[in-house]
């Protein structure tokens, strides 16, 4: 790049309008994308600052490659999202519930007794399946599994 225009290759400002020769500043610091021989985009930190050598004025850029870095970035966002987006899914249950010491309804927000494999369906994101526990079992079903 010696010796050529900085616009061609990395420099996003327009011709004219280059920080150090046509603003003053002292450096410059920027992420920009790098335009490789090959036609590649790199994504690089370019510093820029003016030394004079030799009594002559010139512009010593270095550059740092920070491909994994915006690729890690990328992958934060993806992560983010997805978080973000199981986080409006989630349900969940908190504070005392009403329960009937009998038969075990919930009172609901609106007053109604309802099943509790309803209120809990309706307030989180769990599902049920039904069985029979062994003690359930034989008292509901005694010639099969015997009384207690």
């Amino acid at each position: 790049m010696l010796r050529n225009v900085c616009h061609k290759y990395i420099c996003t400002a327009e011709k004219g309008r280059c920080p150090i020769t046509d603003l003053g500043q002292n450096f410059d610091n920027a992420e920009v994308v790098l335009l490789t021989d090959g036609g590649n985009k790199v994504p690089i930190l370019k510093t820029v600052v003016s030394v004079t050598l030799a009594g002559q004025g010139h512009l010593l850029e270095s550059f740092v490659d920070i491909t994994e870095r915006k690729q890690a970035e990328k992958e934060r966002e993806r992560l983010i999202g997805e978080l973000q987006e199981a986080l409006a899914k989630v349900k969940t249950l908190s504070g005392l519930l009403p329960i009937c010491a009998s038969c075990k309804r919930i009172r609901n927000d609106q007053g109604y007794w309802q099943q509790i494999e309803a209120y809990i369906r309706d307030h989180s994101e769990a599902e049920f399946s039904h069985s029979v526990c062994p003690e359930c079992a034989k008292e509901l079903y005694p010639g099969i599994y015997g009384k207690k």
